[in-house]
């Protein structure tokens, strides 16, 4: 008798780490060591409760029973999940009654195929029928859950679906053991010491598989994390060097008319009126070239729209760009504004070259940038033409690859910012709103808005973003 109690109580274990490992997917869970401890001594000693419940009612196959100890473990799981924190109101209630789903669910497919397969089993009322039952579909129940909570950190491009597989194939090899070993071996009284350290090591593998696909996953993006920085530096130091070559240049266009000053005195004082003109048309030129084009007052949009219209000109791309700011209502810092029109300016002119490499010529292709301030938001919008490639690597990638959309959504992200990305059947858009938001609101003129946390702003719907870009044409 001990030894089933063990294999029951080693399988209430096994449910007790499926859970963990559910409410760390949906859930946001606490890094308080205290919290953690807490987590585990209250999850212990509620499946001795309801351990000992089941034992007690074991010889019972009622109605009420099944239901009171359903109600039992849905109260248990709701408690537990208050250590970890929801985004949504319905969420945590979500999350708890899809675990009561999947363990439900569990044992009534592992009870119909046991019965099915193994007919006396049905007629039996003992531990030994529990015991047996009970480490099958702990084993489903945990093999469901590693299978949905895993599919999920694929879908949000946390593991890949190698590891999906690898830690399914170690709950499928452990439910295959007491499926295939012959049920007239299992009841015999003599076998039970044997089958309880089969069952015990078979419960710890799938744990320590899991905790050793875990530092294996948490290994990989540690260094997944440290070349996205090593990138993100490189790729900020060539922006805030972009930044500094324009101010150096605009340093050398004030020496250059310092010297046209120069020589147009000494023309007037030596009364040659025919060289001043001939020498203004040139230095016209001259400075057209050299100068920044956009002067909105903001040394990131002046340079950046500057630098890459140049480069549309010499490419032949058309590259419109409509720029309403206030510069004293942007939100956003200089550091961070680099990134951002960085980015979204070179995924357009990356995809310019995609398109010249399928069409020879970059006439078809053209980029579009907004930027602007209204009196709650600082919006940019940067669209542009999809080539056959972009498409194809939409499908597959869904245009969400490379380090600067990731760039991109954490600086939204920071700001409590919007990032709305659409895609269709020849264009790619995204559009990047940030709240602006005065501490002070008779400062509406300050030069310095800060961004403060209310989230009323985010009811508002896309089509409101789009509504403000294309009213600015």
């Amino acid at each position: 008798m001990l030894f089933y109690y063990i294999i029951q109580f080693s399988t209430d274990f096994l449910k007790l780490f499926a859970r963990r490992n559910y409410y760390n997917t949906f859930l946001s869970h606490s890094n308080s060591k205290n919290n953690r401890v807490l987590f585990w001594m209250l999850s212990i000693a509620s499946s001795f409760i309801l351990f000992s419940f089941s034992n007690l009612f074991s010889g019972i196959r009622t109605f009420p029973r099944s239901i009171l100890f359903i109600l039992l473990n849905f109260i248990v799981n709701l408690l537990l999940s208050f250590f970890y924190e929801a985004k949504k109101g319905p969420q945590r209630l979500l999350v708890v009654l899809s675990l009561q789903a999947i363990n439900i669910t569990s044992e009534i497919m592992m009870g119909c195929l046991l019965y099915s397969i193994i007919p006396s089993l049905a007629e039996e009322k003992s531990i030994i029928q529990d015991t047996y039952v009970t480490l099958c579909s702990s084993i489903l129940s945990y093999l469901l859950i590693t299978i949905i909570s895993a599919s999920w950190k694929v879908k949000m491009s946390v593991i890949s679906l190698k590891h999906l597989f690898l830690m399914c194939i170690t709950p499928i090899a452990s439910m295959a053991i007491p499926l295939l070993l012959p049920y007239g071996i299992i009841v015999l009284p003599e076998n039970a010491p044997k089958l309880t350290i089969i069952s015990v090591i078979v419960l710890t593998l799938n744990i320590l598989n899991h905790f050793l696909l875990q530092d294996i996953i948490t290994q990989m993006n540690l260094e997944s994390t440290v070349l996205h920085q090593k990138n993100q530096l490189v790729y900020q130091a060539e922006k805030y060097s972009q930044l500094s070559n324009a101010y150096k240049e605009t340093r050398r266009v004030i020496h250059e008319v310092k010297r046209y000053n120069s020589f147009i005195t000494s023309c007037v004082q030596k009364k040659e009126y025919d060289r001043i003109v001939d020498f203004i048309n040139e230095s016209n030129k001259e400075l057209e070239e050299r100068f920044v084009k956009i002067n909105t007052g903001n040394l990131v949009i002046d340079t950046f729209i500057t630098n890459y219209n140049t480069i549309a000109s010499e490419k032949g791309i058309q590259f419109e760009s409509i720029i309403k700011i206030d510069k004293d209502m942007i939100p956003v810092n200089d550091y961070d504004l680099c990134i951002i029109l960085g980015n979204l300016l070179d995924n357009s002119f990356n995809e310019s070259d995609s398109f010249f490499n399928i069409a020879k010529s970059y006439n078809e292709f053209h980029i579009l940038a907004k930027i602007l301030t209204t009196d709650s938001f600082f919006v940019i919008h940067v669209s542009n033409i999809l080539s056959k490639t972009a498409k194809k690597e939409q499908t597959n990638n869904n245009l969400d690859h490379g380090f600067g959309i990731m760039n991109i959504k954490s600086i939204v992200q920071k700001y409590d910012g919007l990032y709305y990305q659409n895609t269709t059947e020849d264009s790619y858009e995204t559009t990047i709103s940030i709240p602006i938001i005065f501490t002070n609101t008779s400062s509406k003129g300050c030069t310095n808005p800060r961004i403060s946390t209310p989230r009323l702003w985010k009811t508002m719907k896309i089509k409101g973003i789009d509504r403000i870009t294309r009213n600015s044409d």
